[in-house]
């Protein structure tokens, strides 16, 4: 629960702080300047909810570096963004070769036709194919190799 409010009033203060802490996690601001139109409370409560939803992206893996990368690739539009991403990604590590747009083109399409066949096909959960991609070149191996370096590194984040 997210609660803006701007009141001096110590009923409906001890109220509000009464419904808080009823609640798992809330995020209480007071003292927001009166806005008619409640621009400055609309700003405020996106803020929150975007660093509340940054936080999920990052805790389900869904960035690298400071990108988010969950791209499903499934048309031309879309893988072109994705080979964008890889690019600047690949162009901040040291030492790595960056591969031709079309040899970029065709392992991101391959990618998601693989990762779709293997989540349809065996029911095993694969990461965004950004992050296959990324890590078949950073490594120098194959589709199933890069999903077994990522398990085995996802494995021992758990621990």
């Amino acid at each position: 629960m997210i609660a803006l409010f701007n009141s001096q009033d110590e009923n409906q203060i001890q109220n509000i702080q009464v419904l808080t802490s009823k609640c798992d996690s809330c995020v209480l601001i007071q003292g927001i300047q009166d806005d008619l139109l409640g621009v400055v409370s609309s700003i405020i409560l996106k803020k929150i909810v975007n660093l509340i939803s940054n936080g999920v992206m990052l805790g389900m893996g869904k960035v690298l570096g400071n990108m988010m990368i969950d791209i499903s690739p499934a048309n031309n539009k879309l893988i072109d963004r994705s080979i964008r991403i890889l690019q600047q990604l690949l162009s901040r590590e040291e030492n790595i070769e960056i591969p031709e747009r079309e040899i970029l083109y065709y392992m991101v399409a391959q990618t998601f036709y693989l990762r779709n066949l293997y989540q349809s096909q065996f029911g095993i959960s694969i990461p965004p194919p950004i992050r296959v991609c990324h890590t078949m070149i950073m490594n120098k191996c194959t589709f199933p190799e890069a999903i077994d370096f990522l398990r085995t590194q996802e494995n021992q984040t758990q621990k």
